[in-house]
C-alpha cells in the first residue's frame, strides 16, 4: 500500500487581529464541508463557545508568524510539490 501527505491551505484571515480571525473562523467554520455535524447543533457549538474564546487566541498565534507580507499561508504561491525542500523528502505520485 502506497502511503501519501496531502497538505492543503483552507485560507487564512485578512490580518492577524481578533476582529479578522473572528470573521475568517466564523465563515470557515460555518462551511457544511468543513465541519459534518448536523447544522442547528454545530452552529450552537460555533456560536455559542469557540467563537467567543478561539477568535483571540489564534489571533496571538497568528501575529506570531505573520510577516510584512501577511500570512505565510497566503504569500507562498508556490505549490509545495514543486518546492525542492519538498521533494527532497518526499516521493511525488501523479
Amino acid at each position: 500500500m502506497k502511503k501519501g501527505l496531502m497538505i492543503v491551505n483552507l485560507g487564512t484571515p485578512d490580518e492577524a487581529n481578533p476582529q479578522k480571525v473572528k470573521e475568517f473562523l466564523a465563515s470557515f467554520l460555518s462551511d457544511q464541508r468543513a465541519i459534518k455535524m448536523p447544522r442547528l447543533l454545530w452552529q450552537a457549538i460555533l456560536h455559542g463557545m469557540i467563537m467567543q474564546v478561539r477568535p483571540k487566541k489564534s489571533a496571538a498565534l497568528y501575529q506570531k508568524i505573520w510577516t510584512e507580507n501577511g500570512s505565510p499561508f497566503l504569500f507562498s504561491n508556490t505549490p509545495r510539490h514543486r518546492q525542492p525542500q519538498f521533494k527532497k523528502h518526499y516521493q511525488i505520485y501523479k
